[in-house]
């Protein structure tokens, strides 16, 4: 019976150990799954974090994009708006422009205000008098017309027969005179036209292709120059229209007398 009991001793202790053993195996094997586990686990995360890295980046770009594409197109938007409103602008100027004429226009076409009442009597007041003065001057002439002698048949006047004047001889030239003051000037145009061409060639001022000169130069020449006659000298001037025209004025103490001219 004691070899027995030594034998199921045995036994046990044998089950312990290998079921010890099976214990331990499976602890390490838990222990290796676990680590596996844990790896796979970190492996799927960063893959899924690099997958989500593209497709944010994705996300991203195309939201850029699209911002991208919508800030071009408000920019066009925003440039057209502007160039149309700079159209309008213009417009609007010139708009203006054309109403500040028209405006111009109306008021010189409006008439001048009438006088005022006050002003118009004091003028009728004046007028009055004027009229009472005139009348009483004629009425003096009148009378003193009444009391005058009348005056006989006879009359002062003088009839003189002038003969026909003779026609010119052909190819003659007419010769021009001026009277003032009771001098005669001779007008000898032509002398002086003479002058004002001989004057320009020597300063080489010559006319463009539509025979026009050049103002400041010739105004220049002519005035520096002063062409003259024994009675007249020539004096040129530019008119606002631009146009240069001539006047002779007489000179001092030329001109000839009645008897002068007959007794030259």
């Amino acid at each position: 019976m004691k070899r027995k009991k030594k034998d199921s001793v045995g036994s046990l202790d044998s089950l312990l150990d290998t079921i010890t053993t099976v214990v331990g195996i499976l602890i390490i094997l838990l222990i290796v799954v676990q680590l596996g586990a844990d790896s796979a686990v970190k492996r799927i995360v960063e893959e899924k974090k690099e997958e989500d890295s593209k497709e944010l980046m994705e996300f991203a770009m195309k939201q850029f994009d699209e911002q991208k594409h919508t800030l071009q197109k408000e920019k066009e938007e925003l440039q057209l708006r502007q160039a149309s409103q700079n159209k309008e602008q213009q417009k609007l100027i010139q708009e203006i422009a054309q109403l500040e004429k028209e405006l111009t226009a109306k008021k010189k076409e409006i008439p001048p205000s009438p006088p005022k009442l006050q002003n118009l009597r004091q003028e009728k007041s004046k007028l009055q008098k004027e009229q009472n003065s005139v009348e009483v001057k004629v009425k003096k002439i009148k009378g003193l017309l009444v009391k005058a002698p009348k005056p006989s048949g006879q009359t002062i006047s003088k009839e003189v027969s002038l003969p026909d004047p003779k026609p010119a001889i052909a190819g003659s030239t007419p010769y021009r005179f001026l009277c003032r003051n009771g001098k005669i000037f001779p007008l000898n145009d032509k002398a002086l036209q003479g002058m004002v061409l001989t004057n320009l060639a020597k300063a080489a001022v010559k006319p463009n292709k539509d025979k026009e000169y050049d103002g400041k130069k010739f105004l220049s020449v002519i005035n520096g120059k002063k062409p003259s006659t024994s009675f007249f000298t020539l004096v040129a001037r530019e008119d606002k229209d631009k146009v240069i025209r001539f006047s002779m004025e007489r000179k001092d103490k030329a001109g000839e007398n009645e008897n002068q001219v007959i007794n030259p």
